[in-house]
């Protein structure tokens, strides 16, 4: 029974809204709208209606479509610029890098030396291995920053260890030095890209050029205006029938 009163609801509420439509599309009372009478008027408005609304849907579909490919040529390009600057900044920030060795507190990253919880970079790193009787130390230098020392006592670390990590660790400063003079050139190069890629307009400029084909189209098709000139003799013909002009 529930079902019913609910499909019972919902039939009404469609023949109220339905209703509503054809006075809304066809003004004038229920007769105007409804009976049989009537039904060449309506016909004769409905037949004027339907080339202008569907060229105008034509039209603002074909117009959108143009305004989205300018909007999609401009995402394009800052994806394009976006994605070589950070490729610069990755250069220049290559971060620490994977491990490589770690002895005693010291742990030896590809681009970095971390002692406790601070970082040196390895660019401009002075390496200096020192011998006592008891322990050695090694002795890290960066361009900035204070110096760090770490101490490896003999019965812990045997003092041959100790000696191939600070080679070690030359080596590695030795390939940093070597590889920024290879990153500071793809770096030059990289620059020359992104100055490229700002100034290439091609993208948009096409879009562009799209769209104002489009405008001047649509400004020159005739048929839009033939088709409302046929629908305002249509809303005339309507409004000296019923008293009403059609929307």
């Amino acid at each position: 029974m529930r079902e019913f009163v609910r499909l019972l609801v919902l039939l009404a509420v469609g023949g109220g809204a339905y209703t509503l439509w054809r006075l809304y599309s066809y003004p004038g009372g229920w007769a105007y709208a409804f009976h049989p009478r009537h039904a060449a008027a309506r016909n004769d408005l409905d037949k004027a209606r339907r080339p202008a609304r569907d060229l105008a849907r034509e039209a603002k579909k074909e117009l959108d479509a143009a305004h989205a490919g300018i909007e999609r040529a401009d995402r394009r390009h800052r994806a394009v610029v976006r994605s070589i600057e950070q490729e610069i900044h990755h250069l220049r920030h290559p971060g620490r890098g994977q491990e490589v060795a770690e002895l005693g507190g010291l742990t030896l990253h590809q681009h970095a030396v971390i002692k406790d919880d601070r970082e040196i970079p390895l660019q401009g790193l002075a390496i200096h291995l020192e011998h006592a009787q008891q322990q050695d130390f090694i002795h890290l230098t960066p361009t900035d920053g204070d110096p760090c020392h770490t101490s490896y006592l003999h019965a812990e670390h045997d003092a041959d260890d100790v000696r191939r990590f600070a080679v070690q660790l030359e080596n590695a400063v030795a390939e940093e030095r070597s590889h920024r003079v290879r990153t500071d050139k793809l770096i030059t190069q990289k620059q020359g890209e992104l100055a490229r890629a700002r100034a290439d307009t091609s993208l948009h400029d096409e879009a562009r050029a799209h769209l104002t084909e489009v405008t001047s189209r649509q400004r020159q098709d005739r048929r839009p205006h033939a088709a409302q000139s046929e629908l305002n003799a249509a809303h005339d013909r309507w409004h000296k029938l019923t008293g009403k002009r059609p929307h």
